[in-house]
């Protein structure tokens, strides 16, 4: 199993931007099946003290991460 740690400057606040770059990331660099992605906490929103407007609550990022898993043979953690 190949480790990918994946670092993506992060859109304040802003869920879609941030999904669009880690796609574009894993589109330039495809891992290889069976390996680990792995994006640094808060990659999908970056720390931010305004838990209302960056709840996940409709699970976005999870879905995220799962469509990528799959369509990469991989494994996400994020």
């Amino acid at each position: 199993m190949r480790i990918h740690i994946a670092q993506t400057d992060i859109a304040w606040e802003d869920r879609a931007a941030n999904l669009a770059r880690a796609d574009e990331l894993l589109r330039l660099s495809p891992p290889e099946p069976g390996s680990l992605v792995a994006f640094p906490e808060m990659f999908d929103t970056g720390f931010s003290r305004d838990a209302a407007r960056t709840a996940d609550h409709a699970g976005e990022s999870r879905r995220w991460l799962r469509d990528a898993a799959l369509n990469h043979a991989a494994y996400t953690l994020g």
